[in-house]
């Protein structure tokens, strides 16, 4: 079922990056409604002007010192000034730099956003969830918000990197694991999570299988997740924006690494197909830019542009590894999508799906 967004977002962002809380807020986590109202954009036609702060970029990341793991993990690679993971620790080609660490936690609060505060919109109740994963975790800034407001959880976060904070809620733990790898966990999950995990899945049918397995019967797995392509309504015609050649060229790379940049769509079926029950999908349209009309979806466009733009600057890997660009070639077109997300004559967005799926109890039909 389509709805509109709420015109008045029950949290909005201070210029610190931090949340508000209002009054009628939601609670931080589930339960949420078992349906996610499925949301587009309408352009705004009379240019109602809306004020956005920098310094709302970067503000909430710790310590990136994890202190307890091994030498061979933080063996970092440093190639056009940006440091990336460890080759030992799997395929992937953004930076683990404090630059795109502050991206990835601005990122996170857009989540938030979108999602009026949860952290979470499974339909389970909060005093039955006593086990979380949080897999491709970051920064582990989502991991320590869910451990907070859950205290008698325990939450675990996995990535291939170990940059997330050594002070965290006594109930969070961090590892390092690759997602693509045969991880066997012998931990049973009441909630499993990923957000913006597009870019380092080999195979998305393999990790849900993975997932399945992984949950106790009556778990749930929810899913945030990026399609890739940005789309410009109001420039259809060639030549094609900076901003969305951007986005087939990193789908080009995802395809050449053997990477579905679009699999989103199909997480759905994957999901029925792995013997999920309760399947929920919904989408969300989120500008990059302040073009479309209600407080809410301005707000998102106005982090949405300065999410893309870091973006765009971090991807250098992706653009000279896999795709064999030059340096200086890659600078130029990377100013030049900066240049356009900043004039604010696009009306571009990308699509956002919002999935949840529920692990059958045992002896329920499926």
């Amino acid at each position: 079922m389509a709805a509109g967004v709420d015109e008045q977002p029950s949290q909005e962002v201070r210029a610190d990056g931090k949340h508000e809380e209002r009054d009628d807020a939601p609670a931080a986590s589930g339960p949420a409604p078992a349906v996610m109202p499925t949301t587009t954009l309408e352009a705004d036609d009379e240019g109602d002007t809306f004020e956005d702060d920098d310094s709302a970029l970067g503000t909430l990341r710790g310590s990136s010192d994890s202190g307890s793991l091994t030498e061979s993990v933080t063996d970092y690679r440093f190639e056009h000034g940006r440091r990336y993971h460890s080759p030992r620790a799997g395929d992937y080609h953004l930076p683990n730099d404090e630059t795109e660490q502050d991206r990835l936690d601005f990122q996170h609060h857009i989540f938030r956003i979108a999602l009026d505060g949860r952290a979470f919109f499974s339909p389970m109740p909060t005093e039955k969830i006593r086990n979380v994963l949080d897999i491709g975790c970051g920064t582990g800034v989502w991991c320590m918000e869910v451990a907070s407001q859950l205290p008698d959880a325990k939450v675990e976060g996995i990535d291939i990197s170990p940059i997330q904070p050594a002070m965290v809620p006594p109930n969070c733990y961090f590892y390092v694991d690759d997602c693509n790898a045969d991880w066997v966990s012998e931990q049973r999950y009441d909630l499993i999570h990923t957000a913006a995990l597009t870019l380092a899945v080999t195979d998305w049918a393999k990790l849900i299988e993975r997932v399945y397995e992984a949950l106790r019967p009556g778990g749930y797995i929810e899913l945030h997740e990026y399609h890739g392509l940005v789309v410009c309504r109001n420039k259809p015609d060639p030549p094609e924006p900076y901003l969305v050649q951007l986005s087939k060229y990193i789908s080009e790379a995802m395809h050449k690494m053997g990477r579905d940049f679009n699999a989103p769509p199909m997480l759905g079926d994957m999901l029925r197909a792995a013997g999920f029950v309760d399947v929920e999908v919904a989408t969300q349209e989120w500008p990059v830019g302040t073009w479309p009309k209600g407080r809410k979806n301005k707000t998102i466009g106005a982090a949405q542009t300065k999410n893309m733009k870091e973006a765009a600057r971090n991807s250098v890997g992706i653009f000279t590894r896999v795709l064999g660009w030059q340096l200086e070639e890659f600078q130029v077109f990377s100013a030049r999508v900066a240049q356009e997300v900043d004039s604010g004559e696009m009306q571009a967005q990308t699509t956002v799906y919002f999935i949840h799926a529920r692990k059958p109890e045992e002896g329920e039909a499926h």
